[in-house]
């Protein structure tokens, strides 16, 4: 599928998916390569698809003031209506009834005054839960693009090393400063099938490279810092216990086996 503004969930096809199986490496193991078309459907439909429904600050921001700007409005139109004298109050609910049935003050009935005094209290009521509602706070702003851009890399990372048993990291070519490797290799298949160009995924590479050796360094000053005190080695258990505390892992991967256990066991069957 191809699009420039992704929403909703992605179709990964046929033709799509073996493009990405042969941008894996040539010595990722066949029987989960076997594996990889169900794996990104998988993905597709849940954390893609939440990836993908994810607002960008800036548009998410301006909806916000908006929204602030309505219930500002309101108060200021109740207050007004509120500081007239009750015949005047009369009159301007009484306006609307006689303009919708084309009538004047000396046609007005009793059910015509009934009708009117019933839209007003109904709308002064509208009026005021909407500016109470406005003004109540939102949920923390939803990410923005480039959030969500580190997100599907994220993922993309641990879907290609559970595929290939190989490490993702990001590569420089020195001479013309692009990316290559394999993990960029793959990750190029997959990005123009989400977002209909490569646009943005050498970015998001950079970021997610940065963020990752960041997060791996603090870890090991954290297993030294265990060691000291400890006065020996960390075991093999120890030591992944503090990586897995300071690193960022895809949620996606992380609930694999939770939410396709059947999927997973394939993925943990012993070659």
């Amino acid at each position: 599928m191809s699009r420039s503004v992704p929403s909703g969930t992605v179709h990964f096809s046929d033709e799509a998916l073996a493009k990405i199986v042969d941008a894996l490496p040539l010595c990722a193991p066949p029987e989960r390569v076997a594996l990889l078309p169900q794996i990104f459907r998988a993905w597709a439909q849940e954390d893609l698809r939440e990836h993908l429904s994810r607002e960008g600050r800036k548009a998410a921001r301006k909806q916000e003031d908006q929204l602030h700007s309505i219930a500002k409005q309101a108060r200021g139109l109740i207050d007004a209506f509120e500081e007239l004298p009750p015949t005047a109050q009369f009159l301007a609910a009484l306006r609307p009834e006689l303009y919708q049935t084309q009538q004047t003050l000396l046609d007005v009935t009793a059910v015509s005054i009934e009708v009117a005094r019933q839209r007003l209290d109904h709308g002064v009521a509208w009026l005021t839960d909407l500016a109470e509602a406005l003004h109540e706070p939102q949920p923390k702003m939803l990410p923005d693009t480039q959030t969500r851009n580190h997100l599907v890399t994220l993922d993309l990372a641990a879907i290609f090393q559970l595929v290939s048993e190989k490490r993702p990291t990001r590569q420089i070519n020195t001479g013309t400063g692009k990316d290559y490797g394999p993990f960029w290799t793959f990750a190029s298949a997959v990005w123009p099938v989400i977002f209909g160009s490569s646009s943005g995924l050498s970015a998001a590479n950079k970021r997610w490279a940065t963020k990752v050796s960041g997060q791996r360094e603090l870890a090991r000053n954290n297993v030294c810092n265990a060691s000291g005190l400890l006065g020996r080695d960390l075991t093999c258990a120890e030591r992944c216990t503090v990586e897995r505390r300071f690193g960022e892992y895809s949620s996606f991967v992380a609930n694999l086996q939770f939410r396709h256990p059947d999927l997973w066991q394939k993925l943990r069957e012993p070659r």
